[in-house]
């Protein structure tokens, strides 16, 4: 059933299992699947809920006025209710309406907000949140990712290169802000070419970086190799922290590093990870 999800979809399924054991009832509803929605982070639908002023708190708390507890005992397969079977089978209509081959999670949220009934709809009115709004905001955080994930694809990147990678970073005011921050893509050409994923480190300004771990690379801004990295901070590769993102969130490429500098950052990695005696 779930081979058509992404990751982000997939998980947003685990937890509304865990939802209900939470809340101690047997089945799967709309409002089990809108806590596990923002309950997920990292989706355009968590985003947007909470660019509306929600947080897993308080949706939580809505859903619970609403449905209450349960009487604690819950079977080892979920079942859905009928109107959830209804949000989800609409969620693969309306991934393929917005031009996607798989299923996310702003797909289960728009066909959720759809609905337009429901426990799950009831926790949003209650909590004083503009629907069609919603909507608009869940359908402009996936425009943006398009476009970005569009320009993207117009790049050509190489193991070595310095890249800027757009977060998208919750404020305290409930705003989406986009920050970029310098990586360098430690991933192979053939992985590069292959996977959707890359694998990268980051690069810090060394006043920031205070303690020098002896794995990481220093690179100064006046240097060759700062230079040619675009650098305008003298940096420091952090080799111990290595992380896989989407290539659809590199927004620009600032540089390369040289192969020498590239090939101790892969020695420090693998030193970081290879089994002890």
């Amino acid at each position: 059933m779930y081979e058509h999800y992404t990751h982000e979809a997939i998980k947003v399924i685990m937890l509304a299992q865990e939802e209900v054991r939470r809340l101690g009832h047997n089945s799967i509803g709309t409002e089990m699947l809108l806590i596990a929605l923002i309950s997920e982070h990292s989706g355009v639908a968590a985003k947007a809920l909470k660019s509306a002023g929600l947080s897993t708190a308080q949706v939580r708390v809505e859903v619970e006025k609403v449905v209450g507890r349960g009487s604690g005992f819950c079977g080892i397969d979920i079942p859905y209710t009928p109107r959830a079977i209804e949000v989800v089978e609409r969620a693969y209509l309306k991934a393929r309406e917005l031009g996607s081959k798989r299923i996310d999670t702003e797909h289960l949220l728009l066909s959720l907000l759809d609905e337009g009934e429901g426990f799950g709809i009831r926790a949003l009115e209650n909590a004083h949140v503009d629907i069609t709004d919603l909507k608009k905001k869940c359908l402009d955080m996936l425009e943006a990712r398009n476009i970005a994930s569009e320009a993207s694809k117009l790049l050509t990147i190489q193991q070595g290169d310095v890249v800027l990678v757009s977060f998208e970073m919750l404020e305290d005011d409930g705003k989406v802000n986009r920050k970029r921050f310098p990586m360098i893509v430690m991933s192979s050409n053939d992985c590069i070419s292959r996977l959707s994923v890359i694998t990268m480190i980051p690069l810090t300004p060394s006043v920031e970086h205070k303690v020098l771990d002896p794995l990481d690379t220093v690179i100064t801004a006046r240097s060759t190799d700062g230079k040619s990295a675009g650098l305008r901070h003298d940096s420091v590769a952090a080799s111990t922290f290595v992380y896989s993102y989407p290539k659809r969130w590199i927004e620009a490429k600032i540089g390369t590093l040289s192969r020498e500098t590239v090939n101790n950052i892969c020695t420090q990695i693998i030193k970081l990870i290879e089994p002890s005696e």
